[in-house]
């Protein structure tokens, strides 16, 4: 069961993944392709980005709606752990490094850029340069090392009351 019971705002990845027909996915592109789903598990999905910021830009979205990555590990943590191995082996052997970003959603973030539906982005990009786009753009960056560091992070945010936008970031080895 989803730890965050809702829908999304800022974007429609329920109905989408839920199969409705009109999303903004279908207004965009109608039917070429008809989808962009690339692959899928029980609870994961592996999307096409509607508007890439590169080529190889993808984005791991879970199947039920959650605010976070930290909150999809909490119930579904071995299927991340697969699923993530299994896409950025094929993800690296195509376009090399991996950064695996999340700028993070919450209920209370108003008027920004914020989806409140967990998705990763998949780029293929330096993560050092990663790091200082999100710095330029005035969003506090935590570096994660590995996946067991997002339980830390998840409950030192969630605890401070601060709304501002965040991210973090996930270099994969």
């Amino acid at each position: 069961m989803p730890a965050t019971r809702g829908h999304c705002q800022g974007a429609d990845f329920c109905q989408e993944l839920s199969g409705e027909a009109d999303t903004e996915f279908q207004r965009t592109y109608g039917a070429d392709p008809p989808k962009r789903i690339i692959d899928q598990s029980a609870n994961l999905c592996l999307l096409a980005d509607m508007s890439p910021l590169c080529v190889g830009h993808l984005l791991i979205v879970s199947q039920d709606h959650y605010l976070s990555f930290a909150e999809v590990m909490k119930d579904h943590e071995s299927e991340v752990k697969v699923v993530l191995e299994r896409v950025l082996e094929q993800y690296q052997n195509t376009f090399g490094q991996a950064v695996v970003l999340e700028h993070g959603s919450s209920l209370d973030i108003e008027g920004s850029g914020c989806i409140t539906h967990a998705h990763w982005h998949l780029f293929p990009l330096e993560a050092d340069a990663v790091h200082e786009i999100i710095l330029d753009d005035g969003l506090c960056c935590s570096d994660l090392t590995d996946l067991e560091d997002l339980e830390g992070y998840s409950k030192l945010h969630t605890s401070e009351k601060k709304k501002s936008p965040r991210a973090a970031s996930y270099v994969s080895p």
